[in-house]
């Protein structure tokens, strides 16, 4: 018979006569009190010390009595200790001699009544659900802290200025030197020098480690198990690198035009060779991104009320320095620039 195929008896210990090394398929109540076999209490015997269960046949984990508590094993219809059904009907009642009434049939041993039955029903403590609290108060802020964004208070000011800038990107053509990994390389790259060099490592199995372990049967009884993990080793995975060149256009150089240069919003003057006839050489210029912002300047009734707001073009051309005008403030956040129209 292989290791695998022999069972063991797992142990307990008795908590009313506090008997200890119990055995768990051999000793269903306590051989000193009587009392039932708690489950819960079963454990593996030292290193050594295993106790082989002979001609012990495993048919399942164990069931509980719903009303004593004892396990049971899975075969068994009826408990053990209160003869309660495995489906859940109420134990045998029994006639006393010469009475004429009956009782429930009592729990075997001395000890029972205080077995596991009497332990399942103490109450449990009571834990309180600081992760839920915790929650609730970091969602009541946020909650807070969106309500006062959006709130917003109306406030009388006047438009004491108007400012506007609009940018043209100048661009220019420069050769970059750069490297990558040669199957990553960009297609217009030119001067291409190639290396090989370490790229990554690859795991390989290489053997196994392997153990026995003791596995609970859930029915009194343990077995052995083999188990085993998988060995790596890294190995080195080498590839081709190239160095190269590359054109790319980056930005050189602002083109810049506001209200001190222009009395209306205007584009910069940029002085570039016509598209027509640029080539793509080192040093050539070209026109990027064009960026444009309209400021206002605004004055409360208080000193300390100032804010400036950046609007859309439309909105700043038809206002007029001097003008009074409703701002919406935010409670938190600052001014609704976006409100002005």
């Amino acid at each position: 018979m292989s290791q695998d195929d022999q069972h063991f008896e797992m142990w307990w210990d008795c908590p009313h006569c506090h008997a200890t090394g119990l055995l768990g398929l051999t000793h269903r109540h306590c051989p000193h009190c009587g009392a039932a076999q708690d489950a819960s209490r079963r454990y593996f015997p030292p290193e050594g010390k295993e106790i082989e269960a002979k001609h012990h046949r495993y048919v399942g984990a164990d069931w509980q009595c719903g009303y004593c508590g004892s396990p049971n094993a899975a075969s068994a219809k009826f408990c053990i200790n209160c003869s309660a059904g495995q489906d859940g009907s109420k134990p045998v009642a029994l006639v006393h001699e010469g009475a004429g009434q009956s009782s429930p049939r009592p729990l075997a041993g001395s000890g029972a009544s205080a077995g596991p039955a009497a332990t399942s029903s103490a109450p449990r403590a009571r834990h309180w659900p600081w992760g839920w609290l915790l929650g609730a108060v970091l969602l009541a802020l946020l909650a807070s802290a969106i309500t006062a964004y959006l709130m917003t208070r109306d406030n009388e000011v006047s438009l004491v200025a108007k400012s506007w800038e609009r940018s043209i990107a100048i661009e220019r053509l420069n050769e970059l030197r750069d490297s990558d990994w040669c199957d990553q390389m960009p297609s217009d790259a030119y001067g291409v020098w190639r290396s090989r060099e370490l790229r990554s490592h690859r795991q390989v199995a290489d053997g196994q480690t392997c153990s026995n372990e003791r596995v609970d049967n859930g029915d009194g009884s343990f077995r052995y198990q083999k188990s085993c993990i998988t060995n790596y080793r890294q190995e080195p995975v080498y590839d081709m690198r190239c160095s190269y060149k590359v054109l790319r256009w980056r930005t050189d150089r602002q083109a810049v035009a506001n209200q001190l240069s222009h009395p209306e919003p205007t584009w910069p003057a940029v002085d570039l060779p016509s598209r027509l006839f640029q080539s793509k050489k080192v040093g050539t210029e070209r026109q990027g991104y064009q960026t444009e912002r309209y400021m206002l300047s605004l004055q409360g009734q208080r000193p300390q009320d100032s804010w400036t707001c950046t609007v859309k073009q439309e909105v700043w051309a038809k206002l007029s320095v001097g003008a009074q005008l409703t701002l919406p403030v935010r409670l938190l956040g600052g001014a609704a620039c976006e409100r002005l129209h």
